[in-house]
């Protein structure tokens, strides 16, 4: 279902009427505006923690031929679980490491907050099935093929790196979302397109009930459809 940032909030105050901690899984195209989305969500809603799939890659040396033959194989899975995935389903505060792509090494160790109650994995391959089911609602994110080149190009430069994304790192995340049907599966798609697209304004926002209304039909206990 196509949904707009209004929408996306509306669907998270539902969730959290029934449940105290949430984890929602923010998939899509590279260039989409994944990182956008969660930090916008993150902006509006007390409690958020964000969690980036970019912070588990493989390392070089884990890239063996049959490991980068798999889909979506050069994403740490296994550590995603241990550090992040399972303490969710337990209940318990995730801490992890931080994985930087550019020098190779683990950088820093995270400690996500303990009082957080919407956890925000943002990224693609977050809903891989190798990831144990932990999500109570996925969103997927895809934009204008323009506007994503565009926004890569900026991000990267026109170089080696560019190229990648042309050569390789999109065909790899197209094969993706075909062979695992990740958008179809997602419970809401969302178009990350220019800023102006959003609908609200942090500082317009007098409360959160303004930007949560809770859809609730108060005389009969039954919620509107």
């Amino acid at each position: 279902m196509y949904v707009n940032f209004q929408d996306i909030c509306d669907e998270i105050a539902l969730l959290q009427r029934d449940l105290k901690r949430i984890v929602v899984a923010i998939d899509g195209i590279a260039g989409g505006g994944k990182s956008t989305l969660a930090q916008k969500i993150a902006e509006v809603l007390p409690g958020c923690e964000v969690i980036h799939m970019d912070d588990f890659y493989l390392h070089m040396s884990q890239r063996t031929p049959e490991r980068m033959a798999q889909i979506g194989g050069h994403m740490n899975y296994e550590r995603f679980t241990h550090q992040v995935a399972m303490p969710l389903w337990k209940g318990l505060v995730p801490v992890y490491q931080v994985f930087d792509c550019k020098t190779q090494r683990i950088t820093r160790t995270v400690e996500c907050k303990k009082d957080a109650n919407i956890y925000l994995i943002e990224g693609t391959y977050s809903t891989h099935p190798e990831i144990p089911d932990i999500y109570d609602l996925r969103i997927f994110v895809e934009t204008d093929h323009d506007l994503r080149l565009a926004r890569i190009l900026e991000r990267v430069g026109n170089g080696a790196v560019y190229d990648r994304y042309l050569g390789e790192w999109i065909p790899r995340e197209q094969a993706y979302f075909e062979a695992f049907m990740t958008k179809e599966l997602c419970d809401l798609v969302y178009c990350g397109g220019a800023e102006e697209h959003f609908e609200w304004q942090v500082a317009e926002t007098q409360n959160i009930e303004e930007i949560l209304p809770f859809i609730e039909n108060t005389e009969n206990g039954e919620e509107e459809s």
